[in-house]
């Protein structure tokens, strides 16, 4: 994870990553949006600048299949993949691009968020689509997205 995936060149800090978050949405009893809690987050891809991230994501998320469909705070939103509904009250698949620092202390390591941006959220049907592709992928395969990549692009075509 040392190079960004679009330039190569060598990650610094901040940096931007594209993510793969399970969350679900959280509202008051007069039905207002309060929070977005994340359950699990993988990143699947880093740049290292805004640049790179602009150049990559749309054509990473259009090779999965998805659309770039910035969810609501309603609790129904719309599948980047199928346009069918998605219950946001429930845990639910998004992908994000988010721009954080990586903060090291003795006792731990986290991210310092800058910037947090959902470009799409997927219902269970596509994302169990999406996940059986996705758990062929090795995870110590640092090109396993680009391979994953590649089979969509020729299933597409």
């Amino acid at each position: 994870m040392s190079d960004c995936d679009h330039c190569h060149k060598e990650l610094s800090e901040p940096r931007f990553y594209l993510d793969r978050n399970v969350q679900d949405f959280c509202y008051s009893n007069e039905g207002e949006f309060v929070n977005a809690q994340v359950l699990y987050s993988d990143s699947i891809n880093y740049f290292c600048c805004a640049g790179c991230a602009d150049a990559s994501v749309s054509g990473i998320l259009h090779l999965l299949g998805l659309k770039i469909l910035p969810p609501t705070t309603n609790p129904v939103g719309i599948c980047a993949n199928c346009s069918g509904p998605v219950d946001m009250t429930v845990p639910h698949v998004a992908y994000s691009l988010m721009e954080a620092t990586k903060v090291m202390k003795p006792w731990m390591t986290h991210l310092e968020v800058h910037q947090d941006e959902y470009l799409c959220v997927v219902c269970q049907n596509c994302d169990n689509q999406l996940m059986e592709a996705e758990w062929q992928v090795v995870d110590d395969d640092e090109t396993g997205l680009l391979e994953l990549i590649s089979l969509r692009s020729k299933e597409i075509a």
